[in-house]
Order: structure tokens, then C-alpha cells, then sequence
């Protein structure tokens, strides 16, 4: 999703206002099509102001997956694990795991966890990649 400009902003929130007055009007389910679909459209416009995108309001699946490192990778899976688990316990969010594979050392070959909570992906979309 690109970056909205001020002025897009503006031209949004008076869409977003518009809208609104006409669900507020009598007779606005006489059509219910019309009516769910001016409902789907304020939604998509708030979501735009807040730079959300489509998926970013559902729940999540985090994997952790060591790759090449052998104990030391798996030790830093591990680590990695307990900070996103303090994170989302701190944001108040459930987590469920959903796959582990332990070694004998306490670290993680791969865990897939599932994230449960209101915008976890605007929080963590950023957090990916490698380290080396």
C-alpha cells in the first residue's frame, strides 16, 4: 500500500464523512445491497487512513526456523522465541503453538506458533529476515 499524502488524507476523511452522514439517513437498509456495500466502502476507507492492509486485523502465524548454526542458531531461536512470547504477552494477545521441534539443548530447530490478538501484523510486519 502506498503512502497517503496530506491531501489524500483529506480527500478520505470527507469521503469517510459522507458516507457516514448517509448511513445515519432513514430508509439507508430500504437497499440492503447498496447498504452493505457503503458499509464495505467506509471500512476500506478507514482502514486506508490507518495504513492498514488487508490481512493486518486477523490473527497470525509466527515461524521461527534456525537453518545453518547448528546448537548456536537453535539456542538464538530459542531466545528469539521468548521475546516475541513476552511481547505478546505484554500486548495481552493468546498465543497457541501449533509445531515444535525441540533439540537436546533447549533450542529450537523450527516452532510455529499462532498469534491471536487485534492488529498483530501492524506491530510485527517489519520484523523478518536473516541473521548471520
Amino acid at each position: 500500500m502506498k503512502p497517503m499524502l496530506e491531501k489524500d488524507t483529506n480527500e478520505v476523511q470527507k469521503e469517510i464523512e459522507k458516507l457516514e452522514k448517509k448511513m445515519s439517513q432513514i430508509g439507508f437498509w430500504d437497499d440492503k445491497i447498496e447498504a452493505q456495500e457503503t458499509i464495505k466502502k467506509l471500512s476500506l476507507l478507514k482502514n486506508e487512513i490507518l495504513g492498514l492492509e488487508k490481512y493486518d486485523k486477523g490473527e497470525a502465524i509466527l515461524s521461527i526456523l534456525s537453518g545453518a548454526g547448528g546448537d548456536d542458531a537453535e539456542d538464538f531461536s530459542a531466545m528469539l522465541l521468548r521475546m516475541y512470547l513476552k511481547y505478546i504477552s505484554k500486548k495481552k494477545w493468546e498465543v497457541k503453538l501449533l509445531h515444535e521441534n525441540k533439540n537436546d539443548n533447549g533450542g529450537y530447530r523450527n516452532i510455529s506458533i499462532e498469534v491471536i490478538g487485534k492488529m498483530f501484523m501492524v506491530h510485527l510486519r517489519m520484523s523478518r529476515g536473516f541473521i548471520v
